[in-house]
């Protein structure tokens, strides 16, 4: 599980994503309780077909300290076959948060699922805001 310190501060925690495929993606982020029935709350979203997310705020540190930051990104691919495939196994995402006591902290390897026709990418990074 991957960690990031928020700190006590009242300062917003930016968020960014950085999606590196030829494919059409969309990204979203979630804060939710960990072990809890609450619902999660969305703090941001990609708001075009590259997935990227611009430098967002996610929450003042002092509000998401103890909770979990959940993102996900969905890449579908509209080549050929082949051309799918090498498309899918080079593909990938960076997620960046900043503000915090860590201050820039870069997460590049997410889990990554593809289909098994390879049309399909999910990438999924949870981190726990400590």
């Amino acid at each position: 599980m991957s960690t990031y310190q928020v700190g006590e501060g009242i300062g917003d925690i930016l968020l960014e994503v950085d999606v590196n495929t030829i494919g059409l993606a969309a990204s979203r982020a979630i804060i939710l309780i960990v072990n809890s029935i609450d619902p999660s709350n969305a703090v941001a979203h990609s708001e075009n077909a590259s997935g990227d997310i611009a430098k967002t705020p996610i929450g003042k540190a002092d509000k998401i300290k103890g909770k979990r930051l959940s993102i996900l990104t969905k890449v579908n691919l509209l080549q050929s076959i082949i051309e799918n495939k090498i498309e899918a196994n080079r593909a990938s995402v960076t997620y960046l948060l900043n503000n915090g006591l860590n201050g820039k902290q870069i997460y590049s390897n997410p889990t990554k699922a593809i289909s098994s026709d390879n049309s399909t990418i999910v990438f999924s990074q949870n981190i726990d805001l400590i």
